[in-house]
C-alpha cells in the first residue's frame, strides 16, 4: 500500500513539473512580448508622425483647401 501511494506521489510531482515547465514557457512568452512593445509603440508613433506629415502636405497643395488656418470670431 505503501508504495501504491509513492508511486501515485512520483506521477503527481511528474505532472505538478509538466505543469511548471509550461509556466515558465508562458512567463518567457510573456517577458519578450512586453519588450518587444517598446520597439512597436516606436514603430506606430514614426508611422503616425509620417502620416500626419503627409496629411499636412497635401492639405498645403491642395487647391480648394482653405489658406487661413484660423478662425476668426465675428
Amino acid at each position: 500500500q505503501l508504495n501504491a501511494l509513492l508511486q501515485d506521489a512520483r506521477q503527481t510531482i511528474a505532472k505538478v513539473d509538466t505543469v511548471l515547465k509550461d509556466v515558465q514557457g508562458v512567463t518567457s512568452n510573456a517577458r519578450e512580448a512586453t519588450e518587444n512593445l517598446g520597439d512597436l509603440r516606436a514603430d506606430v508613433e514614426s508611422s503616425l508622425l509620417k502620416i500626419d506629415a503627409l496629411i499636412t502636405e497635401l492639405n498645403r497643395k491642395w487647391p480648394f483647401a482653405p489658406k487661413q488656418k484660423e478662425v476668426k470670431l465675428p
